[in-house]
């Protein structure tokens, strides 16, 4: 089992991110087995966004009242250290799409020229 180091990945060294593109690949390759993925089967049938059927004579789970003092914005939250925003992965996920782009060009590039 990896452990995806997501600190440094929200930083954008290409070390890092190309280091864990290998590896998602390789994994990827020695699990990967050629059937399409099912949701539904791989769900047991359950519709998305389903709650499981409550045990008789249990209560439902209470939901905390919230007081008018502790309602905020979201934007005035305090953030965890250390915890990148919902917004850094995106921009990760696009850094790699590109620069892995870059990286397949270059490589047919080199390819053309080795034959040359």
């Amino acid at each position: 089992m990896q452990i995806i180091p997501v600190e440094k990945l929200s930083k954008g060294r290409f070390q890092d991110n190309f280091e864990f593109v290998q590896w998602f690949k390789k994994f990827f390759d020695a699990n990967y087995d050629l059937h399409d993925y099912n949701a539904v089967v791989a769900r047991g049938g359950e519709p998305l966004g389903s709650i499981p059927p409550a045990v008789p004579g249990s209560a439902a789970p209470k939901r905390p009242v919230m007081t008018s003092s502790q309602k905020t914005l979201p934007s005035s939250r305090p953030q965890i250290a250390g915890a990148p925003r919902a917004g850094v992965y995106t921009v990760v996920a696009q850094s790699l799409v590109h620069r892995l782009f870059n990286v397949k060009k270059l490589q047919f590039i080199q390819m053309l020229t080795a034959t040359k």
